[in-house]
């Protein structure tokens, strides 16, 4: 979906944030993108900006924007007033059950599984460009409608989305605009 929307954007020197970037796969396919300047890994887990680290230096001779990298649990270390044309998340959308504690940020995303999104969306339109969007993540087992109803009352719009069927959950992946 990323390289996709790249394609589209006539934009160029593009910022993007990849919120939760895990192993940095998403944020590494940006900085590859010719049409992106600098690319922001954040995550609070520090194995996983390591990793990601650890990807982006093995393919540096393909990387063409300025990369960093920031421990953060959500915006909390992302400077007041930082805007991004790009804002991508995959967040923990599963609802939470009796899991173990240390795996509770990776996949559970609360009692509906969008505690997280949410959360997460609050605080993104202020560090989104006004031209901006928001690549977000999250499954048929969390509440959907809680996400759609949040969407709606603050006038954010899914301007695409893709669904694909896995076992036996669906996946979204959507690009979320300002009205």
């Amino acid at each position: 979906m990323l390289e996709d929307y790249l394609k589209e954007l006539k934009k160029e020197k593009l910022s993007v944030l990849d919120m939760g970037t895990g192993s940095g796969i998403l944020a590494l396919a940006a900085a590859i993108s010719k049409k992106v300047s600098r690319v922001v890994f954040a995550d609070t887990s520090i194995s996983a900006l390591k990793l990601a680290r650890q990807n982006l230096d093995s393919n540096q001779g393909l990387v063409s924007a300025e990369c960093s990298f920031v421990k953060t649990d959500l915006f909390s270390k992302i400077p007041k007033g930082e805007k991004f044309d790009i804002i991508m998340f995959n967040p923990p959308y599963l609802p939470q059950g009796g899991e173990k504690a240390d795996m509770k940020k990776t996949w559970y995303g609360g009692k509906d599984g969008m505690d997280a999104t949410i959360k997460f969306l609050e605080h993104a339109k202020n560090h989104l460009n006004n031209s901006g969007a928001i690549l977000l993540v999250w499954s048929s087992f969390a509440n959907t409608e809680r996400l759609l109803s949040y969407l709606s009352e603050h006038k954010i719009h899914i301007h695409s989305e893709k669904k694909i069927h896995i076992f036996f959950e669906d996946i979204f992946a959507g690009i979320i605009k300002k009205q």
